[in-house]
C-alpha cells in the first residue's frame, strides 16, 4: 500500500466515523424524543426576574462595603447597577430608593466646584 493510498483511507475512515456518530447521535434524540422536548419553550421569565433582585441585593451590599471604605465614585457605578437590575427585574420601588441613595451620595460627596 503506499503512503497516499494509505493517507485517504485514514481520512476516509476518520470522516466516516464522525459521520456515522453524527447519525447516531440525530437518530437517539429524535426516537426517544430529545429534541422534542427541547424544541418547547419553557417559561423562565420569573426566574430572571428573581435573578435581577439577587443581583441588585448583592450589589448593593458592595455599595455598603465601598462606602464604609469611602469609595465613592465605585459606590455610585455600583449603585446604577443596581438600579437597572431592579428596572429588569420590575421592581420600581426598590429602584426609587437605589436612585435615592444615588442622588445623596453624589450630592454630598460631588458637589461641583463654582
Amino acid at each position: 500500500m503506499h503512503k497516499n493510498q494509505f493517507i485517504f483511507l485514514i481520512a476516509f475512515l476518520d470522516s466516516f466515523i464522525i459521520n456515522s456518530v453524527h447519525k447516531l447521535y440525530y437518530y437517539l434524540k429524535f426516537n426517544f424524543g430529545l429534541l422534542n422536548k427541547m424544541s418547547k419553550k419553557i417559561d423562565t421569565s420569573e426566574q430572571f426576574i428573581e435573578f435581577y433582585k439577587k443581583k441588585a441585593e448583592n450589589l448593593l451590599s458592595l455599595v455598603d462595603n465601598h462606602f464604609l471604605n469611602k469609595e465613592y465614585r465605585k459606590c455610585l457605578e455600583l449603585l446604577n447597577q443596581a438600579y437597572s437590575m431592579y428596572q429588569k427585574g420590575h421592581y420600581t420601588e426598590e429602584a426609587e430608593k437605589v436612585k435615592k441613595r444615588f442622588d445623596e451620595i453624589k450630592e454630598t460627596h460631588f458637589k461641583k466646584k463654582e
